[in-house]
């Protein structure tokens, strides 16, 4: 992705026809006062197209508080829930 003031250039795996509308909405890297995640909402018409990219002329943006996000990536243990219980008899 490539974004200016007035603009984005998306990378895509679809052709979007020259004068389409859209909406895109984008994690924002940076939290606003270090704690809340925000997303940038942006609409606009697609003034380029291209087999791999498309650009988008933005006619409004807006910046949105999200909510925390929980993301688990590696759980602790998680190769004892591969394991069959084992029982007192078993043991």
């Amino acid at each position: 992705m490539n974004m200016s003031s007035g603009g984005v250039l998306v990378a895509s795996s679809h052709e979007i026809s020259t004068g389409t509308g859209l909406e895109l909405s984008i994690e924002w890297p940076f939290l606003l006062d270090g704690r809340v995640p925000l997303q940038l909402v942006a609409s606009g018409k697609v003034v380029r197209s291209g087999i791999a990219s498309f650009a988008l002329l933005l006619t409004r943006h807006q910046f949105r508080t999200t909510k925390k996000r929980i993301v688990v990536l590696d759980p602790p243990h998680a190769d004892l829930w591969d394991q069959p219980a084992m029982t007192a008899a078993g043991a």
